[in-house]
């Protein structure tokens, strides 16, 4: 998978500087390329990632403090992941597999902000869970993320560890047939305008 990095200030995302070529603008990017990782550093990143969408490219834009408005702006703009500049290996790697298989990569902090106000929204109602397909634990780690909790808030209520949660997480998804906490929520909720 070839990668191309686009920033001013490339040591700053060394990391990715190390897998990735490095371009001044999108008419450096090798024809190969598949992802482009594009630094919230630069000015013009709106324009970018809405020209490297047009071209095909998958985009991540890396941004130095992570904020929900700018990752909104970032998939508006046509970014298939939001990530911040210090980014691990692991989660460097992870990032690319969910973006180049069309998924989208938002950093966990952001998706149970995200999750959490999308569950309190007015217009969202909870369709009942079949009683028959969940635990007892696993509906209360189901209730947990419907109400916006983080994995480690979600341990601490029910007194157990994370990579317990982490593993009932992986059980509620595959019982519903869905990849993440949004597609969770939107197969467990619906919304209907106020009357």
């Amino acid at each position: 998978m070839t990668q191309a990095l686009i920033c001013n200030e490339p040591a700053r995302l060394a990391l990715i500087e190390a897998s990735a070529v490095h371009c001044a603008g999108p008419d450096e990017i090798p024809a190969s390329c598949t992802v482009c990782w594009v630094s919230g550093r630069r000015h013009d990143w709106p324009q970018l990632l809405t020209r490297l969408k047009n071209l095909g490219i998958t985009s991540v834009l890396v941004s130095p403090l992570l904020q929900e408005r700018e990752m909104q702006l970032a998939f508006l703009a046509g970014a298939r992941g939001y990530c911040g500049e210090t980014i691990s290996r692991r989660q460097m790697d992870n990032i690319l597999s969910t973006v180049s298989q069309s998924g989208i990569w938002v950093p966990e902090s952001l998706l149970v902000r995200v999750v959490g106000n999308l569950a309190a929204m007015a217009e969202f109602k909870r369709h009942e869970q079949d009683e028959h397909t969940l635990t007892e634990r696993e509906k209360e780690v189901t209730n947990g993320i419907l109400d916006g909790q983080s994995n480690a808030e979600i341990a601490a209520h029910m007194r157990i560890t994370e990579r317990t949660v982490k593993q009932h997480i992986s059980a509620i998804l595959r019982k519903f047939g869905v990849r993440d906490r949004v597609g969770l929520l939107l197969k467990l909720g619906h919304f209907e305008k106020l009357s």
